[in-house]
């Protein structure tokens, strides 16, 4: 005989997590959101927001929504939060403890039976202690639909409910401190071929703040690839991670990611008010190497082929050498090349030595004899004479009396 095990099931996703506008959350057609949203506020039409003192009260409602076409009973109970993996807010199961906000709220009704397509409230209360701290607490109020019908087994035997959770963020007035901070951004990829940046931040205040992560890839020259933007809260004194997917480059290179959360800083400013100059705080991952995707590699290995031609010519075109003082010797592949060379002499009486304005421009053509060689002279000062000028295939030699009087400086 199998036994069975009643397993409730928390759907608060949207609701609790981002801060969108989600006017009701519910599964199966079943759902809840709150009766008396704040003008101006519009995280206050899917979640509650109060600001209370030590001792102080309120009183408001929650609209429990049947969308199914049968009757149903439904369950509305409160409980405490908690911290998720990865810091995102969750709802204490019912059997758990109530140690906070869960005991501050006082419901007139604990079940409802609702028809059909449509919705009704429940009025309540919520009451902070006297020895409540100064920041924010939060804590849920579910939805769980009761009928006979709502749960069943799986194939192991265990019993399946589900519900879906408002969640209830209570500030008590004082010291306020908004500060946030992030801790790193790291890159990786996946599978399916993205880039996936998981940034950790760290409020080290005591009320949540509603965070707006803008994640950019960026390349070596700054140049922006792709990005990401999205909004979610993060609690009071706590650490809260994400993982985005974005494209990889198509040209690959070196990358990296930088992320920026906004947020507002405001002391006075309530849970969902908005900051019209939000405050920012910056970092950026280590740069990454990112491999170009098929079509990116092949042009790029054609344009490296390109460019290593090209070096390979100009090297060839440049390669230039001299031997002295046998005689002055000139080298070149290039199969037509015209040398400037600059001469000294001593001047007269005083022995030293300076530079002339003396140039020689030899032109030649390798492989050819005498007749193609061109030797001009201008501004001649002092002027020496060649013995003899050689043509051998790339090589021009110019020697005798005229050759060892040239300092070695060739321009071109």
């Amino acid at each position: 005989m199998k036994k069975l095990f009643a397993i409730p099931l928390l759907l608060c996703g949207l609701l609790l997590a981002a801060t969108n506008s989600a006017y009701a959350v519910e599964y199966g057609g079943i759902g809840g959101r709150p009766a008396n949203p704040q003008q101006g506020n519009e995280r206050s039409e899917s979640i509650f927001i109060y600001t209370l003192k030590p001792g102080q009260s309120a009183s408001d409602a929650v609209q429990i929504i049947n969308n199914t076409p049968t009757e149903r009973t439904i369950s509305v109970y409160p409980v405490d939060s908690t911290i998720a993996s990865g810091g995102t807010f969750s709802c204490a199961q019912k059997a758990e403890k109530i140690t906070q906000v869960g005991g501050w709220i006082t419901l007139e009704q604990s079940t409802v039976t609702v028809k059909p397509q449509t919705n009704v409230k429940i009025p309540f209360t919520i009451t902070a202690p006297q020895n409540a701290d100064v920041g924010e607490h939060n804590g849920c109020i579910a939805v769980q639909d009761a009928s006979e019908d709502a749960t069943k087994a799986d194939d192991g035997g265990v019993l399946l409910s589900f519900r879906s959770a408002i969640r209830v963020a209570v500030t008590v007035p004082g010291k306020i401190i908004k500060k946030l901070t992030i801790d790193s951004v790291a890159v990786t990829s996946n599978d399916a071929g993205k880039l996936v940046v998981s940034p950790t931040v760290n409020n080290e205040g005591n009320v949540s703040l509603d965070t707006t992560l803008t994640t950019t890839i960026r390349s070596f020259f700054g140049t922006e690839q792709a990005t990401s933007k999205s909004t979610y809260p993060v609690l009071s004194r706590s650490k809260a991670s994400w993982n985005f997917e974005l494209d990889k480059p198509f040209w690959g290179g070196w990358y990296t990611a930088e992320v920026t959360a906004a947020y507002s800083d405001d002391s006075n400013a309530t849970l969902g008010q908005k900051d019209k100059t939000p405050k920012q705080v910056k970092r950026s991952s280590s740069y990454v190497f990112v491999a170009p995707q098929p079509a990116a590699l092949a042009a790029e290995l054609g344009i490296l082929a390109l460019i290593v031609g090209l070096l390979a010519w100009l090297l060839a075109a440049a390669a230039i050498t001299m031997s002295a003082p046998a005689g002055l010797t000139i080298r070149s592949k290039k199969p037509t090349r015209s040398v400037r060379l600059q001469r000294r002499t001593k001047s007269a009486g005083n022995g030293l030595l300076k530079r002339t304005n003396c140039r020689h421009r030899i032109t030649w053509k390798p492989g050819k004899n005498c007749a193609f060689l061109h030797l001009r002279r201008s501004k001649v000062i002092d002027s020496q004479t060649f013995a003899s000028i050689t043509l051998e295939q790339d090589q021009v030699t110019v020697a005798g009396s005229g050759a060892d009087c040239f300092d070695g400086v060739i321009r071109h």
